[in-house]
């Protein structure tokens, strides 16, 4: 696990570049989450059959993932069991947390540790940026709060978080475990597809 980070760190737009070992990582879980959301909008257009083509336009249509979701437990809804529609629920809430993990490395604000070569620090950039408006402000005359620089000053430097190898390798493992899980499903739903069609084949 990431752990709290308190020391003092440098941030620019190459930080990533001064730890290629771990820049790969993030590119890694970046692609493995690409193939993750590839399965998924897989498995929809599997669980719509001969609608499948409909199913994978209206997937790729919708970006932002809440909305996405909605959409696609609404058209299950009308095609499916209930008993089908939990299964594929159940599998795409387990994808959730592996992919929160992945936003938060692959659009992370990266800076470099002084104390650990082996490491990296992953700014909160909503933190990152408020306090730097909050700064900016006061340089241009803005009158100085006292309770609110601090809250601000807190925030940021508490959400500093330090990730070594070990922490992406644990991100990948769990994004390939939830990639399993819908490719899984969608294996399965092929077989019971075949197994149908061949039951109505001529004998």
């Amino acid at each position: 696990m990431p752990k709290p980070y308190k020391g003092n760190w440098s941030q620019s737009p190459a930080s990533l570049k001064q730890r290629p070992i771990l820049a790969a990582y993030v590119g890694s879980i970046a692609a493995l989450s690409t193939v993750l959301d590839a399965t998924i909008g897989r498995l929809f257009g599997h669980l719509l059959g001969v609608d499948s083509e409909i199913a994978t336009a209206m997937y790729l249509a919708i970006i932002a993932e809440n909305p996405r979701s909605q959409a696609m437990n609404a058209v299950l809804k009308v095609k499916l069991t209930a008993e089908r529609i939990k299964e594929f629920q159940d599998v795409i809430d387990s994808t959730k947390g592996p992919r929160k993990e992945r936003n938060k490395v692959v659009h992370g604000l990266w800076a470099i540790p002084e104390s650990n070569p082996d490491s990296i620090v992953l700014l909160d950039i909503g933190a990152f940026l408020r306090h730097n408006a909050l700064m900016d402000a006061r340089r241009a005359g803005a009158e100085y709060d006292v309770p609110k620089a601090e809250k601000s000053y807190n925030e940021l430097f508490g959400s500093f978080m330090e990730y070594e190898e070990a922490d992406f390798v644990a991100i990948e493992t769990r994004l390939k475990e939830a990639f399993q899980r819908v490719a899984d499903l969608m294996f399965k739903i092929d077989k019971e597809q075949f197994d149908a069609l061949m039951a109505k084949s001529p004998k």
